[in-house]
């Protein structure tokens, strides 16, 4: 259903993925940009690239959870490759919800935090680490993965979407044995 809506790609992530590396080689060559020269288009395209790898890459979990993450949580993503959160909407059962990352996501972080955000927050100090061009905390990220597909692969692609296609790929690789039920659980 959500192909013939032009929702994903017919061969999954694989073809969300393909549309991702279409536009990773410009986000990371960003770091070779003046922050004098990133004007409000260019900050919403990155973001979007990056909250769009954030959700094809690795699978997340809810949104909030994403959002909540605060400034100072760098160094964990540096670190350990993730940062853990417990503000988000299912935290009563289950608690905490960690936000993972894979190291092509780190270098896209890195360039966010060191040429990005700086450009946001001078006139606006946030502590949270995901803002808006204005400097204000953003708490609506499933807005920017849609942005990104509808930019560069003419797809309405929602969060909620990428959720439920892992899950679905997580369960279609269980059944054929390729995963475990302690990987699919994860």
């Amino acid at each position: 259903e959500t192909v013939h809506e032009r929702r994903i790609p017919q061969d999954g992530f694989n073809g969300l993925i393909q549309i991702l590396h279409t536009q990773t080689k410009w986000g990371l060559s960003c770091n070779n940009m003046r922050k004098r020269d990133i004007d409000k288009t260019t900050y919403d395209d990155y973001l979007s690239l990056l909250f769009a790898h954030l959700y094809c890459t690795v699978p997340q979990g809810r949104v909030g959870g994403l959002s909540s993450i605060k400034l100072d949580q760098f160094a964990e993503f540096q670190n350990k490759g993730l940062a853990m959160t417990d503000q988000f909407k299912t935290r009563a059962k289950y608690g905490l919800q960690a936000v993972v990352i894979n190291p092509e996501i780190l270098s896209l972080l890195k360039i966010y935090v060191g040429r990005f955000r700086p450009v946001a927050v001078k006139a606006n100090p946030c502590d949270y680490l995901w803002v808006t061009y204005k400097g204000e905390r953003i708490s609506r990220v499933g807005s920017f993965v849609t942005r990104f597909f509808e930019k560069f692969g003419n797809l309405h692609v929602t969060t909620t979407d990428l959720r439920s296609l892992a899950e679905t790929t997580a369960h279609r690789a269980f059944l054929a044995g390729s995963i475990s039920p302690a990987e699919r659980a994860a």
